[in-house]
């Protein structure tokens, strides 16, 4: 039982240890903000389809071969093939489930990089920002 707890505390401890990482801001100008969001928002996003992809993959291939261990069964009653598949199946859901949290991030970034966007077009957070008033007229 000591053993079986070990691992489980390790676990719990060193992601207690954990802490994200904070973008220094100080010395980036609007654009360099910019393009690290969007780099991120690729990141993840890239790491969500491939993590999905592969999710899914694993699912099919366990429902295919959950339709070939019937016929399996009875040429050889070995129930070590259709642990594999629930296994396959099992892994394929939680590998597709686990990238939903990556999806999630790409669109914190798209959203943080559209919005130094605008603040490098509009001027905020700058020592001298300009205001202006524009009259349209149409004939």
């Amino acid at each position: 039982m000591k053993l079986q707890a070990l691992p489980l505390l390790i676990l719990v401890f060193g992601l207690t240890s954990l802490h994200a990482q904070k973008l220094d801001t100080t010395d980036m100008s609007v654009q360099e903000r910019y393009d690290f969001h969007i780099q991120k928002k690729k990141t993840n996003n890239l790491i969500g389809w491939i993590a999905l992809g592969s999710g899914v993959a694993m699912v099919a291939g366990s429902v295919l071969g959950g339709g070939a261990d019937y016929v399996l069964d009875s040429i050889n009653p070995n129930k070590e093939e259709s642990e594999v598949v629930e296994w396959l199946f099992v892994g394929g859901s939680v590998v597709a489930v686990a990238s939903i949290p990556f999806f999630i991030a790409s669109g914190k970034h798209k959203r943080k990089a559209r919005i130094q966007l605008q603040n490098g077009a509009l001027g905020f957070n700058r020592a001298n920002s300009y205001k202006g008033i524009a009259i349209s007229l149409n004939f």
